[in-house]
């Protein structure tokens, strides 16, 4: 790599949070199959358990196994629960998968409201998410650590 390239590279934002952040309205529906209704009750359960935009960490209710999370979420998306509620989801990137978090809201609260209630939170839960490095900054963590260290930067 030149050198003349190499500090526009750097420079380069690879990930913005915007890309990592969704935010889902899900509105409430009144009919819902036997076999997505029993797909979803964990999350009915842990939800109903809370009060209206006390978040709840959705990722203890959903399946282990990515590709069953998926489905389940996507399930939630397309029919929703009995009840309006707003989906959070975090991705962190790279093999980390993505964090949900979910609240139930008012359904008499107007848009101003609701939007009040979802800017609040989701400053509160970007707070309380790990944070996740890439592996140029990992480099040049054990770049600099090896310079002002006597050991060695492969350990």
């Amino acid at each position: 790599m030149t050198p003349n390239i190499k500090p526009i590279l750097q420079s380069l934002q690879v990930r913005d949070l915007e890309d990592a952040v969704g935010v889902f309205h899900i509105s409430p529906r009144t009919a819902i199959r036997p076999s997505e209704a029993e797909q979803l009750v964990a999350l009915t359960d842990i939800l109903n358990q809370k009060d209206a935009y006390e978040p709840v960490f959705l990722n203890d209710a959903l399946p282990i196994d990515r590709k069953k999370r998926h489905d389940v979420i996507a399930l939630l998306k397309r029919v929703g629960l009995s009840f309006k509620m707003i989906l959070y989801c975090y991705g962190a990137g790279g093999n980390v998968g993505n964090f949900y978090f979910g609240w139930k809201i008012n359904p008499q609260d107007d848009a101003d409201t609701i939007s009040t209630h979802v800017a609040r939170l989701s400053s509160g839960i970007l707070d309380t998410v790990p944070s996740y490095h890439t592996r140029q900054m990992r480099r040049e963590f054990i770049h600099k650590f090896g310079l002002v260290s006597n050991m060695k930067t492969h350990t």
